[in-house]
């Protein structure tokens, strides 16, 4: 799938304003997966055979609880932006996906992401 096809994925899970479930990194961040929910689904982006992510947290924001102790509804992180990209770089493919997701912005490069819905129990 190309970036263009992937990126009309992303954008029709109508994701601007849905909050971070998660963000996680796996086996030394070759795998990364983001879900948050929107109004019907809980959404999952997975990113594999990753290359460079990238975590940058505003330093400004002073973080009152540890995020492992919050709760569901103080967490801050709330999607407002996500682009998809593609590069060649070195003679590979990768594709460049950027999120703002304030306070925390993110950068993974890898060769491929899958997103997909599954349905979740509504609170």
């Amino acid at each position: 799938m190309n970036f263009k096809e992937i990126q009309k994925l992303i954008d029709d899970t109508d994701y601007w304003d849905s909050r971070v479930d998660s963000l996680e990194c796996k086996y030394f961040s070759d795998e990364v997966s983001l879900k948050f929910k929107n109004a019907d689904s809980l959404v999952v982006c997975d990113f594999k055979e990753c290359y460079k992510v990238a975590f940058d947290h505003i330093k400004s924001y002073k973080k009152i609880v540890a995020i492992k102790n919050m709760i569901y509804t103080q967490i801050p992180y709330f999607l407002n932006e996500i682009i998809v990209e593609e590069t060649f770089e070195q003679g590979s493919k990768f594709l460049i996906c950027k999120m703002n997701m304030f306070p925390l912005n993110v950068e993974i490069w890898c060769k491929d992401i899958d997103v997909h819905q599954e349905s979740f129990e509504k609170e």
